[in-house]
Order: C-alpha cells, then sequence, then structure tokens
C-alpha cells in the first residue's frame, strides 16, 4: 500500500493521503517487516514507474509534398515540438537520477514525511513467526506462493493487535484478504481470520484494478463508504477523530 507513494502512473496513491497517514499513526498498525519491504522495495518501485515507451509522433512532411501553407506551418511546429520534446528527455534523466538518489537514501519528501508512522512499527514474536509460517506451509492467505514470509507474519500480528478492538479499517491494494462479492462489495478471506475472530465484512471497492480496498472488520456488518478519491483522507481522519476522541 504504502509503496504507492512511490508510484508516477498506475496505481499511485494520492497527496493529500499522505498526511492523514501520519496523523492517524497513532491508530495504524505498522509492522517490522512491513517497514523492510517498504525500505527495500521503494526505489525499485519507483524507478519502474518511470519507465516509459514514447508514444510515435506523426512525420515530418517531406518538402516535395508540402502543397500547401497550412501544411508548411505544421512542419515549422512538428520542428519546435520535437526539438523541445529532446530538450525534455535530456532534462527528465537528470531529474530520474537526482529523485533515484534521494529515494536510495531516504532523503526524498515521502520518505521524510513517512518516518514519524514508520518509527511506530512493531517487531514480531516467536508465536507470529511460527504462525506465519505455518499460514505459509498450509497455503492459507495472505500472501502469495512465490513470495517471501513477509504478509503472513503481518497478518498475525494483526490478528493479535485488534482482539478486543470494536472495530477496525484494513487499507490495502493486496486482493489476498477479500473476494469481490459484487461491484459494490467485498467479503474477507475466511482463511485470513483467526478461529477467535469472529467478522462480518462488507465494503466498497473501486472498479479500477488499481483502486485501493478498504475493508471495516467488525463484529456486526459494516457499511464502508470507501473509495478512496479526492475525500478519501478527511474520512479517514473524521472517521479517527469520531472512534478515539
Amino acid at each position: 500500500m504504502l509503496l504507492g507513494f512511490w508510484k508516477l502512473r498506475e496505481g499511485r496513491l494520492q497527496s493529500e493521503l499522505l498526511p492523514a497517514f501520519v496523523e492517524l499513526r497513532d491508530h495504524i498498525l505498522i509492522t517490522r517487516q512491513l517497514v523492510d519491504e517498504t525500505v527495500r522495495n521503494r526505489l525499485n518501485v519507483f524507478m519502474e514507474s518511470a519507465k516509459f515507451v514514447k508514444e510515435p509522433q506523426p512525420p515530418a512532411i517531406p518538402e516535395h509534398l508540402i502543397a500547401t501553407e497550412e501544411a508548411k506551418s505544421w512542419n515549422a511546429r512538428h520542428k519546435t515540438v520535437m526539438e523541445g520534446r529532446k530538450a525534455l528527455d535530456r532534462d527528465w534523466q537528470t531529474v530520474l537520477i537526482g529523485l533515484a538518489n534521494a529515494i536510495s537514501a531516504g532523503q526524498d519528501p515521502v520518505s521524510r514525511a513517512l518516518e514519524p508512522l514508520l518509527a511506530t512499527a512493531r517487531g514480531h514474536e516467536d508465536a507470529h513467526l511460527n504462525r506465519a509460517r505455518d499460514r505459509k506451509e498450509r497455503g492459507n492467505p495472505p500472501g502469495k506462493k512465490g513470495d517471501p514470509l513477509g504478509d503472513q507474519l503481518s497478518w498475525e500480528q494483526f490478528l493479535d493487535a485488534v482482539r478486543g478492538e470494536k472495530s477496525v479499517w484494513i487499507v490495502t491494494r493486496d486482493r489476498d484478504y477479500a473476494t469481490r462479492i459484487s461491484a459494490a462489495k467485498v467479503r474477507i478471506r475466511s482463511m485470513c481470520v483467526h478461529h477467535t475472530h469472529h467478522v462480518l465484512v462488507a465494503g466498497r471497492i473501486n472498479q479500477d484494478a488499481a483502486s485501493v480496498v478498504l475493508i471495516g472488520m467488525s463484529g456486526n456488518h459494516t457499511r464502508i463508504d470507501l473509495a478512496i478519491g479526492a475525500g478519501a483522507a478527511s474520512e479517514l481522519c473524521g472517521s479517527a477523530n469520531r472512534q478515539y476522541q
């Protein structure tokens, strides 16, 4: 989820969500595993999103085919645009290197802004690690088959952390945690939940494959107003304020 702040294209997160996450840090579970994965992958995510294929441009019209003043004018404008594009491409490489160096050193604006949130990271206990290994070996979600032990470990910490809580929100891009029931509803996958947790979930997710899933967990059916969009930051902050004031 957090890695979306380093994406330039599809899957990137809105800037207004960044201060909201930091403001809510006392109510967000951040595991040591999540911090490690974020620091380890942020530069790769940025560099991958910075790759782009140049869209083909129409060619200049050969001199022997210029039959109108409009065509002659178009050629002149084409030359100006192409020269500007070449200069932009050269400048982009300089900008890219500067941003990549800052991200690698953790000195970019996102890394610095997230420091207060990531500083709250909780380490795991041996019991969490054992249950996570068992979860992975049995093929139970979350976590993908070819990935190292990670999501399972954070999930086991999460299950312990939410004991006794009246309601919990899960903000994720990962489809391991839930199954789409319809365009307007998602339900958490049963094998994600420990047998001591009785959770019913309802939710709303965007149609966009890169959208964020916000799942509300509670002892009762919970309607989530969610689509992480322009008002999402105020929605998240407002909910936290209502619950914790």
